[in-house]
């Protein structure tokens, strides 16, 4: 981030999940502030997860209640709502274009691995934006990413990416 601090016309995106974000705000509060400041200025966006992976994806109400209370930490902390969503591996399913929306996230963003292990989920190329389209009828915006590779080899390894874009 110092570096970063450096670099005003540099911009990134930073994600977090819920627990993640109450650990750093009593451990570490000066990284905090300076997430804010960056935030603020426009240099940073903030994206999160749910609250936490272990209740992602149980039902739809506590997949919704998971998502909301994210960011509920996230704007009591940051004091911005997350824009985006960065899903756990197995979170992209037919019922998250919802619970996204319901909990206040405009975009999510997707790897090869949410795809695969999303099965029935749809995904359509329109010029280039993504659109994920879950149960009811609900779309909402996606960002395809890479993610460096595990340790089972699974990932597209950092940079590298493997959808088209018309």
């Amino acid at each position: 981030l110092d570096v970063l601090a450096k670099l005003p016309a540099a911009r990134l995106s930073v994600q977090f999940g819920g627990q993640d974000v109450e650990w750093l705000s009593h451990t570490h509060p000066e990284l905090i502030e300076k997430i804010k400041t960056m935030s603020a200025a426009g240099q940073i966006e903030i994206a999160m997860g749910g609250y936490s992976h272990a209740f992602q994806g149980a039902t739809p109400a506590i997949n919704i209640a998971n998502l909301q209370l994210a960011q509920k930490i996230c704007r009591d902390v940051f004091g911005v709502d997350a824009r985006g969503y960065w899903p756990a591996e197995a979170m992209l399913n037919r019922g998250m274009p919802r619970a996204l929306k319901e909990a206040g996230f405009a975009y999510t963003m997707f790897d090869s691995l949410n795809v695969r292990n999303a099965g029935a989920m749809e995904y359509d190329i329109t010029g280039k934006s993504y659109l994920l389209a879950g149960a009811f009828g609900e779309t909402i915006s996606a960002l395809p990413v890479s993610r460096f590779k595990d340790a089972a080899g699974r990932g597209e390894g950092a940079g590298v990416m493997t959808y088209a874009m018309n």
